[in-house]
């Protein structure tokens, strides 16, 4: 299967240097009007964007209210946020079919109870919670061996 969804953009941008090569879909059109909406929505310059997109991490802690939720936004609109919570299925169901891609087997439970006490993270302010979960979610992805 091709990784060409735009979810699979923002993790490989954002998450799976390490767990999923590197894609050619960073460019993917769709992705970027999303991403646009999500940059006007919460404000954001067209400095802050760039540098956001082209970063391969996010910051451990961001205090601009308007970059995490940017932030959640694009996981919203790419539906891996669910109701203001990370969908955790649905992280594991790409995490899975890219590993599988390259020839390798996800240990599933291992993987799933990862993402499950990274989506439980919380925080004090406006789009803390997500951000963090999220935070937390790359930090295990890159460090998840398998």
């Amino acid at each position: 299967m091709e990784l060409k969804t735009s979810f699979v953009t923002f993790v490989i941008i954002f998450c799976l240097p390490k767990v999923v090569p590197q894609s050619s879909d960073y460019n993917d059109e769709d992705f970027n009007i999303k991403a646009k909406n999500c940059q006007h929505e919460y404000g954001l310059t067209d400095g802050e964007f760039d540098e956001f997109m082209k970063r391969p991490d996010l910051p451990k802690e961001e205090p601009v209210e308007s970059r995490r939720c940017f932030a959640e936004c694009i996981l919203t609109v790419e539906n891996v946020m669910k109701d203001g919570k990370m969908d955790e299925d649905a992280i594991v169901k790409f995490v899975k079919e890219s590993i599988e891609k390259r020839g390798g087997k996800l240990e599933e439970e291992k993987f799933r109870n990862g993402i499950s006490a990274c989506i439980k993270q919380s925080g004090t302010g406006k789009c803390m919670s997500g951000y963090n979960s999220w935070i937390c979610i790359m930090r295990f992805l890159t460090e998840y061996r398998q």
